[in-house]
């Protein structure tokens, strides 16, 4: 099932999906006006609190209407429409393969999100590497060098981390259902409310059930 979640379309988009939905008996259409003209990226700057308030509400429409209509599959591949270039499809189909084996602990696994003309790291957003412990004002301070590095799959193909995204992420719905989590949620912890979605929604993943986070340096994805 392939689901799409559009919102405060101004360009026809909703015509051409609502078209294709026709089409398709697997693909559903999830539309809302969540947010007013212009999008959260341009109405709201790049690391604001309202962009993350209004990104985690807009993510947990498709996160919901998962649960609640598709509890028997076993994946939510979540994946960013701007990743419009190639995927490393065998990566992908490796990943989920591999989510069958008895020892494979994983409960989310990231892709490794590129940019397509110098393959460096884009994701600085949503990534924060196992440990990280220091305030949010010492992670804008790594951000360069973060979205400056290029993972290498040779050396080190799966590591563990806080969170990570990068345009592509595969939920373990089983893992999903017994968190019972959303990207709403807020750590009363640390400063979560100041985070994020991807990395509120992996937190909780993690608090409550103590869910194992990989980036997949394999799973190419550019953008």
């Amino acid at each position: 099932m392939i689901l799409v979640y559009e919102n405060d379309s101004i360009d026809g988009t909703d015509r051409v999906l609502r078209e294709f939905q026709r089409r398709n008996s697997r693909v559903r259409i999830l539309s809302s006006d969540s947010f007013s003209s212009p999008s959260p990226t341009s109405q709201f700057g790049i690391w604001d609190k309202k962009r993350f308030d209004a990104m985690a509400k807009a993510r947990d429409v498709y996160l919901r209407k998962t649960l609640e209509s598709y509890s028997d599959y076993d994946y939510l591949v979540v994946v960013d429409m701007h990743a419009t270039l190639s995927w490393n499809l065998e990566a992908f189909l490796e990943s989920v393969v591999r989510t069958s084996c008895s020892s494979c602990s994983w409960d989310v696994m990231c892709a490794n999100g590129m940019y397509s003309e110098n393959k460096r790291y884009y994701d600085g957003l949503a990534y924060r590497p196992l440990g990280f412990q220091e305030p949010l004002s010492e992670w804008l301070k790594m951000m360069h060098t973060v979205i400056s590095s290029t993972f290498d799959s040779s050396q080190d193909p799966m590591f563990q981390v806080q969170s990570c995204f990068g345009g592509m992420a595969i939920y373990k719905i089983r893992t999903l259902l017994k968190a019972g989590c959303s990207y709403l949620n807020v750590s009363s912890s640390s400063s979560s409310s100041e985070d994020c979605e991807h990395i509120r929604l992996h937190r909780c993943l993690q608090e409550k059930v103590g869910a194992n986070v990989i980036l997949n340096t394999a799973l190419e994805l550019y953008r």
